[in-house]
């Protein structure tokens, strides 16, 4: 019976990963494909939201933060330009796709042969040349290929977040096995 349940679970667990890796290649790719004036205008709001919390924080403190003194060091971090949220905004995306990739591909290491996990790692080579090669036949926008070196940063970012959470909870769920074979023997 127990096994059952972990198999649904199993499920489960790979149909949410797999919904969400859908939508966001949807999100990654809409955003590939808004033209120069869409794209600059969705940076310019994000800016605005920036400065505005910026400001209402820069009243409650005066001092300047280690963290404001690092993103002014950074250029593609810098958020005084739309540049620089554009840069950022390709790396948080694809940061959170390489994490549900990664999160995917554990499902199929353990379930699948190991072509089906090579090809997910192909994907995620595969996804940042496709992004920009959509850019390049928007009009107004450019291809480059420091973008897909920032997407595959924020692809690599991800997957080791991802293998960072799943490597705690394999030693928490060890101890737990510990904690609880002690308490039965």
């Amino acid at each position: 019976m127990w096994e059952v349940f972990f198999l649904k679970r199993d499920r489960r667990f790979f149909l949410l990963f797999a919904v969400l890796g859908v939508f966001l290649l949807c999100f990654i790719f809409y955003n590939s494909a808004q033209s120069k004036t869409a794209s600059h205008k969705r940076s310019f709001q994000v800016l605005k939201v920036i400065s505005k919390k910026k400001k209402s924080h820069a009243k409650k403190t005066k001092r300047t933060s280690f963290w404001k003194q690092l993103v002014k060091q950074i250029p593609f971090l810098s958020l005084k330009k739309e540049r620089g949220i554009r840069k950022l905004a390709h790396l948080l995306e694809y940061a959170a796709l390489g994490w549900d990739l990664y999160a995917l591909s554990i499902y199929i290491r353990r379930y699948a042969s190991r072509r089906r996990f090579a090809v997910f790692l192909l994907f995620c080579v595969l996804v940042p040349c496709a992004d920009e090669l959509i850019q390049y036949f928007v009009p107004g926008r450019t291809a480059a290929f420091s973008d897909v070196c920032i997407d595959w940063m924020g692809m690599l970012i991800g997957v080791l977040l991802s293998l960072l959470m799943y490597v705690c909870v394999q030693r928490l769920s060890a101890r737990r096995r510990l904690y609880t074979a002690s308490q039965v023997g």
